[in-house]
């Protein structure tokens, strides 16, 4: 009885060991890849707007110029994507509905803002990668801070609020509850 009780007892003890130490199993013909710049701190937030470009070429100073520039039009389509919530917001708030002449004075805000948006924004971080034919992988992490994109959003709604038929109570709390909730949309977009 006692010769029984310790072989359960072992068993148990290497069957749980066994068990425990065993990887998850992925499908047969597929890899689980980690992603580069994956985590939390690399995503858009309610304070920066992040993108990660890659880029993949036989020399390196181009696989870092192409990353680069991937990653800077992920910003420019983040900013984009925050205007276009905002005008939304804005023309509902103030019904002005579907004013084709003011959407086309915030396209044209929201052009101006990309432009010093790309100017401003800065690489966070960067990796590059030697591939196995002797190619180079660039992955490059650019962000852009909501209060530079605040303070451009600022002067060029300024602009639009001169004129006459716009001037419709734009002061700085209201665009700044409107700008804050625009980036808390978009931020949960990114999630």
């Amino acid at each position: 009885m006692k010769r029984i009780i310790t072989a359960l007892a072992v068993f148990a003890v290497l069957f749980s060991a066994v068990s425990c130490g065993t990887k998850a199993k992925v499908a047969p013909g597929r890899t689980e890849i980690q992603e580069v710049f994956s985590s939390k701190e690399y995503r858009s937030d309610r304070d920066f707007i992040r993108a990660v470009g890659t880029a993949i070429s036989p020399n390196e100073s181009m696989a870092k110029k192409q990353a680069r520039l991937d990653a800077r039009e992920q910003i420019a389509q983040g900013v984009n994507t925050v205007i276009k919530m905002l005008t939304q917001n804005y023309q509902n708030q103030y019904g002005l509905g579907t004013d084709t002449d003011f959407a086309s004075k915030f396209q044209s805000m929201s052009n101006e803002v990309v432009n010093a948006t790309l100017n401003g924004a800065v690489e966070k971080d960067s990796k590059l990668f030697m591939l196995n034919d002797g190619r180079y992988q660039s992955y490059i992490c650019v962000e852009y801070p909501k209060a530079a994109m605040e303070e451009a959003l600022k002067g060029a709604a300024q602009s639009i609020s001169k004129e006459a038929k716009y001037n419709i109570d734009f002061q700085e709390y209201q665009f700044k509850k409107a700008f804050d909730a625009a980036m808390a949309e978009y931020a949960e977009s990114q999630k």
